[in-house]
């Protein structure tokens, strides 16, 4: 067994510990489309780096900004303004 989790597995730990239980099938189905239009944004930013026509500092920069992005909706999702 990997001891890296799949993005299933992360969706499924987000839908037991995030979504309410009594959450409407939509709402389930719209929550899971956009856990993993994340995961497939992430995915294909990370998957630049690495590639030939990009450099390592373009490559430090794409994550460096990917984790800013990240920390500010962390930040407003604590102001509860996400």
């Amino acid at each position: 067994m990997s001891k890296i989790p799949t993005i299933r597995d992360k969706w499924n730990g987000y839908l037991e510990s995030v979504v309410p239980a009594a959450a409407s099938a939509a709402q389930v189905i719209e929550t899971r489309r956009a856990f993993y239009a994340g995961a497939l944004a992430v995915m294909t930013i990370n998957s630049r780096i690495g590639e030939p026509d990009v450099t390592e500092d373009e490559g430090c920069r794409a994550m460096d900004n990917a984790m800013s992005d990240l920390t500010e909706f962390l930040q407003l999702l604590r102001e509860n303004r996400a």
